[in-house]
């Protein structure tokens, strides 16, 4: 009981953390909507920033050479998302990044292609954070990508970078990650792994409708169609097999496969966590088996019964 209790808490913390940092910057402009369990992968956000600063902001990065520490969100919305469920309202990734030890990233810069979510964005980033310390780009993040690279260039010779990606499919391509990977080795990676989505493509692929061989190949990095198809078929899950071709694109070990799940625990999508190579890596590792503890056994229904619980609607956690 006292675990169960323990958890609870844990989960009204950072529920709580959501809403007040969704708080700070809500107006009027375009927003997000998204099911309650998306709560736990901002969640995830929230929780990993302030361990990832304990370490990339510490005096002795600047003695090992390094000059700043930079958030970088490929797919970053609006900055507020709506919970369908309940019709609360909390913050996004970039939100949550930037509040989550404020005005300790030292720049942040998001992509987002949908030109009113980015407008709504910048306006919101402004609220909290300095003007001079972020840039929001409208654009697809694969068709950014050089600019990306370019910017952060422009302020640091050498960063420490979290990277959050979230795509709602298979938008992301392969050669992307790695650009941006390659160019910054001293990074770590959040990145959402929609299982479900791939295994929809997978089968059209397998019943030979090739009308998405593009999308498939570009989000793999891989040519050999079937190569790939027969994996996952055979003996390993879509998140395993982007898991292990991610960590040889990157360079990176990868901490954990969070799972984001749906009602009774099924997983909608994972956030893969991929920590590069570090004296202090062992803290993030910890921090990702952590998170995953934390987050493994709640799902849409657990958020959505907190949060009523939080705001009144329901008295039974109260």
């Amino acid at each position: 009981m006292g675990i169960k209790i323990k958890q609870e808490d844990w989960i009204r913390k950072y529920l709580t953390k959501l809403i007040e940092f969704g708080k700070s910057v809500n107006d009027n402009e375009e927003k997000n909507e998204y099911a309650a369990y998306t709560a736990l992968k901002l969640i995830s956000v929230t929780y990993y920033v302030p361990t990832f600063l304990n370490v990339a902001q510490h005096p002795d990065r600047k003695t090992e050479g390094y000059d700043g520490a930079v958030y970088v969100d490929l797919f970053a919305g609006s900055g507020l998302v709506n919970i369908s469920d309940t019709y609360d309202t909390v913050a996004g990734s970039p939100i949550c990044a930037l509040s989550a030890n404020k005005n300790n990233f030292s720049y942040a810069l998001c992509v987002e292609k949908d030109k009113k979510k980015k407008e709504a964005l910048e306006k919101r980033v402004a609220r909290i954070y300095p003007e001079n310390k972020f840039t929001i780009i409208h654009g697809d993040c694969n068709d950014s990508i050089d600019k990306v690279i370019s910017i952060v260039k422009e302020h640091f010779d050498n960063p420490i970078m979290l990277t959050f990606v979230d795509p709602e499919g298979m938008e992301i391509k392969m050669k992307t990650l790695k650009k941006l990977s390659d160019a910054f080795p001293a990074q770590d990676f959040m990145i959402n792994v929609g299982s479900q989505g791939v295994l929809r493509v997978h089968g059209k692929l397998k019943k030979g409708d090739y009308s998405t061989e593009r999308t498939w190949n570009e989000y793999w990095g891989e040519e050999d169609i079937e190569f790939l198809l027969s994996e996952i078929a055979e003996r390993k899950t879509v998140e395993e097999q982007y898991k292990e071709k991610l960590s040889e694109t990157l360079g990176k070990n990868v901490g954990e496969i969070i799972p984001i799940n749906d009602t009774k625990n099924n997983p909608e999508y994972f956030i893969l966590g991929y920590t590069r190579s570090t004296k202090g890596n062992s803290g993030y590792a910890r921090a990702l088996t952590d998170l995953k503890r934390r987050l493994e056994h709640e799902d849409r229904t657990s958020v959505r019964r907190m949060l009523e619980a939080m705001t009144g609607r329901n008295k039974t956690l109260i």
